[in-house]
């Protein structure tokens, strides 16, 4: 009872601890990844539970079955053999083959720490949401000023669209006409080049922060929910989304 009362505690501890640190943990993108976060591992935890429950069901179940062909002390005697050698025997393989593969996990996501490039970028049409300035890029991208805060100028914005087609070609949308180019990324380097831009009219206002943005794009964040591209210098950035659905 101690042991379990000790382990019951710990993990008590441990989980409270985590709760304290989560709260300050801030998730990349406007997509709420934190929700997401927690009813995944609220799966796991839950299977994790289900192993020492019966464990303990057991633990009453057997000895109760072999108590009626065998007197109590032998059948709790054999149940605690089994539980104890016969069972960390039989479970070597397994512990061995976790410890491993635990082992291997971090080289294997290392080596598929790549963006899926298609899955992001052509996932629809992406409407402007507005251009930042400042901000801290390379950690949470948190704390960017928006340029428009009006909204009649948000309106303008998220009429101006852009599309990234699968055969590296792009199709767009300013407040004066419409536009053609290239793209590629680098899924790895998180890096996009948007190029050989050509619109119809010469754009203006809006339409012309717009284009400059596209231009100027080196590095990109995002998933099929939100992107946002920022400048070689990190210091602006466009946000896009899909706000015409």
């Amino acid at each position: 009872m101690g042991a379990f009362l000790g382990i019951t505690l710990a993990e008590f501890i441990s989980f409270v601890y985590l709760v304290l640190k989560t709260r300050k943990f801030k998730f990349l993108g406007e997509v709420n990844q934190k929700e997401e976060f927690f009813r995944t591992n609220l799966v796991i935890t839950s299977t994790a539970l289900v192993l020492p429950l019966v464990i303990v069901f057991d633990s009453f179940v057997v000895v109760n079955i072999l108590s009626g062909f065998l007197p109590a002390s032998e059948a709790t005697a054999l149940f605690g053999l089994q539980s104890g050698i016969v069972s960390s025997i039989i479970n070597f393989p397994v512990v061995a083959s976790v410890a491993v593969s635990l082992a291997l996990l971090p080289m294997l996501w290392s080596c598929n720490n790549e963006d899926d490039i298609q899955e992001i970028f052509v996932s629809g049409t992406w409407n402007v949401g507005n251009f930042y300035t400042g901000g801290n890029w390379d950690k949470t991208n948190k704390g960017g000023i928006p340029r428009y805060t009006k909204e009649e100028d948000l309106k303008i914005l998220n009429q101006m669209m852009v599309a990234f087609l699968d055969n590296g070609t792009v199709q767009g949308r300013t407040t004066n006409g419409t536009f053609t180019a290239e793209w590629d990324a680098n899924g790895k380097e998180r890096t996009v080049r948007i190029f050989n831009i050509k619109t119809t009219a010469p754009p203006t206002g809006k339409g012309k922060e717009f284009i400059e943005a596209l231009q100027e794009a080196t590095y990109y964040k995002g998933d099929s929910n939100y992107l946002k591209l920022a400048s070689d210098d990190k210091k602006t950035y466009i946000q896009l989304g899909h706000y015409s659905k």
